[in-house]
């Protein structure tokens, strides 16, 4: 075979594999509805929030002021008869007034747009929480690619601890989904006279400033579920990783952070089959697993359908979920691990800030 007729070959398989991809619903640049909401066991108010779509022809921009829906008729009911009607406080956002979930009940979702277009949930029973038993971790070490200001990859090695949890499942058949949200305490010494002294002066005093980060892990494990007809003890399940880096910027006035300790809430909702499906949908999109490429789009399942026109898409989902949750506070040297039980009910911030001379109330010193 000569080289010219195997260069030929080659660009025959390469056009071969390509293939353009276009769907109608995608293209048409249309606008669905989106509702999301869920319901638990603890204290609301719960909060259903209603969205557009942003077409994929169109910037956020260009639909900024249209993405918030507002002026709906939103009402959560139960199967003993009580109805709650929710208040919209945000644009979108809308809170229920004195309802609360309990197990063994069922919940349905109801809404009515301002133009009479009406949207229904299936209904949804709250199953029984699981037993959730401990969160602990272990240190150790993790890579991870990161871009360069180039735009090439390298590899990045990164210290930190893994999480793990054990909990006792109720029932033969269970659908969990796993959240864990991290607050890291960082401090650093301020010279707010600037570093440097005169010859033979005094330096100045620095001030300690105490900072909490803020994030949410995102993993692939968040979804475990059962259908073997045994309630097998859920052990060192995988909940996530705590690298140990925080803010380091360092200036004329300040030396480099470093961490001290995070904050760990674990939460394990317990949902239905259906919204175990909605949520493994979900996953799938936006976080594949072992691929190069990003996935290509589709309509993720919902359980809301719109009752006045069935034909009608709706996206989103509505949930009701008992809840099981646990706090620990985490600090560590090498693989040396401490860690400190936190009450479930202990405030945590929901922002993130710092704080000079005095840490905050939530602090927990070395």
């Amino acid at each position: 075979m000569n080289r010219t007729f195997t260069l030929f070959l080659l660009s025959l398989l390469l056009c071969a594999c390509q293939e353009y991809y276009t769907d109608p619903e995608i293209t048409s640049g249309s606008k669905y509805l989106v509702i999301e909401g869920t319901i638990t066991n603890e204290t609301g108010p719960y909060m259903i929030r209603i969205s557009g779509t942003t077409p994929y022809n169109r910037s956020v921009g260009q639909t900024k002021d249209t993405l918030q829906v507002s002026g709906a008729f939103v009402i959560i009911s139960d199967n003993t008869g009580m109805v709650d009607t929710c208040r919209e406080e945000e644009p979108g956002k809308y809170y229920t007034s004195g309802i609360r979930g309990e197990t063994g009940k069922t919940y349905r979702l109801n809404i009515r747009m301002p133009d009479g277009t009406a949207y229904q949930s299936e209904p949804c029973t709250m199953t029984d929480p699981v037993g959730f038993d401990s969160i602990y971790a272990e240190a150790g070490d993790r890579t991870v690619l990161e871009t360069n200001a180039s735009g090439g990859y390298f590899e990045k090695t990164q210290t930190g601890i893994y999480l793990y949890l054990d909990a006792i499942p109720r029932g033969e058949e269970y659908y969990y989904k796993i959240e864990t949200a991290v607050v890291k305490e960082a401090t650093h010494q301020e010279w707010r006279s600037g570093r440097s002294a005169p010859s033979g002066s005094r330096p100045p005093q620095p001030t300690p400033v105490y900072c909490w980060e803020i994030s949410t892990l995102e993993n692939d494990r968040s979804l475990v579920s059962s259908i073997s007809g045994s309630s097998e003890i859920i052990k060192k399940r995988p909940s996530g990783f705590i690298d140990s880096e925080v803010y380091t910027l360092v200036d004329a006035i300040r030396d480099p952070s470093y961490l001290t300790g995070v904050f760990v809430t674990t939460t394990i909702y317990a949902v239905s089959k259906k919204i175990f499906e909605i949520y493994t949908q979900l996953n799938k999109q936006f976080n594949p697993e072992n691929s190069i490429f990003d996935p290509i789009p589709t309509r993720v399942e919902t359980n809301i359908i719109c009752t006045n026109d069935p034909g009608r898409i709706v996206l989103g989902y509505f949930s009701a979920s008992a809840v099981s949750r646990k706090v620990r506070f985490f600090r560590w040297i090498d693989n040396h691990v401490d860690s400190r039980n936190v009450d479930p009910d202990f405030t945590l911030p929901v922002t993130e800030d710092c704080l000079s001379d005095v840490p905050p109330d939530f602090w927990i010193s070395p």
